[in-house]
């Protein structure tokens, strides 16, 4: 009677293991299902943002080493080697950082030549040796461009700054991509939520951040500053040129105030700016000069243009691409 009892037990210890075996294995497959799930959801909210987008995605806050891995699925899912396009590249004022992409500039472009797409590869912080980088990969992908905008800030080349693609480790290998992809997602989604859904915007009034105000204390003297960059700049050019027929170099876009907070010297500037126009004339550089094109109100920091600003820009640039009498 005693050894029975014994055995019972037994039988139910055996019988609590398996259950708690079988709990296991199932909250095991319940994390597995969770997983695919997420993977197939961020699989697809990928897609349909690269689907709606003609820019490539704020990359800023992903880790470098994955940047070029990104650029390199943009490039293969955005671009069809049968098809030809204007491209946009350059910093964080042609990306349009706060702004809509329905209302940066490229776009606008994009919808004025149906025919042809516009692609904006341009980054925040990007610059000539991230470009020149960009061109190459859709080179070797045999990708045909027609009009080749790039966006210069002049400020960049004075000193050794590395931003971008540039800050990248030789290897370009990295492995967990969908990792930093919900990255891209988690801008790209409150990005919508705000200027689509919700209809909010940024203030058409000049807005200054504390951060130029703080910047605008000292002055800015560029001759006495080296020209470190300057040779990326012009093998962007030259490469530029060997792909396609058409390009338009297009100096930065400031106003009296913007350039005041940004605390550089108007003369320094203004002799720097004559110094591209000659150099890149020299080179065979097409150019458009924006420098005080536009007013306080196209800006809403001492950078960054407002959707106004942007719609200036454009019709600016449509005018030199397609002129009224074509």
């Amino acid at each position: 009677m005693k050894s029975m009892k014994y055995q019972n037990l037994s039988i139910s210890i055996f019988n609590l293991k398996i259950k708690s075996k079988n709990w296991v294995f199932g909250f095991i497959s319940l994390f597995f299902l969770a997983g695919v799930s997420s993977f197939i959801g961020i699989s697809f909210l990928y897609a349909t943002m690269l689907e709606r987008s003609i820019r490539l995605p704020n990359i800023e806050d992903v880790e470098k080493e994955a940047r070029l891995n990104l650029l390199k699925d943009f490039v293969d899912k955005k671009f069809n080697t049968n098809n030809r396009y204007n491209l946009v590249l350059g910093d964080s004022q042609s990306y349009g950082f706060r702004v809509p992409e329905e209302h940066t500039f490229a776009y606008i472009i994009d919808q004025y030549f149906p025919e042809k797409k516009a692609v904006n590869l341009s980054l925040a912080g990007g610059m000539a040796k991230d470009a020149l980088l960009i061109l190459k990969l859709m080179r070797a992908k045999n990708i045909k461009l027609d009009t080749i905008i790039y966006n210069v800030d002049i400020r960049q080349y004075k000193n050794e700054v590395k931003e971008g693609f540039g800050r990248l480790p030789r290897t370009e290998q990295d492995q967990s991509i969908l990792l930093h992809i919900t990255k891209l997602l988690k801008n790209y989604w409150v990005n919508l939520l705000a200027y689509e859904i919700i209809g909010w915007n940024k203030s058409e009034r000049l807005v200054l951040d504390q951060r130029f105000i703080i910047e605008g204390r000292g002055t800015t003297n560029f001759q006495s500053e080296p020209r470190h960059n300057i040779k990326y700049l012009l093998e962007l050019l030259d490469f530029i040129k060997s792909y396609s027929d058409d390009h338009l170099m297009i100096l930065d876009a400031f106003s009296e105030t913007t350039l005041t907070f940004r605390g550089v010297d108007r003369n320094s500037f203004l002799t720097e700016v004559s110094y591209f126009k000659n150099l890149l004339k020299k080179n065979g550089g097409k150019m458009k000069d924006l420098t005080f094109e536009l007013n306080d109100e196209d800006f809403f920091d001492a950078v960054h243009l407002t959707i106004r600003g942007h719609k200036k820009v454009a019709e600016i640039l449509i005018g030199i691409i397609a002129p009224p009498h074509s």
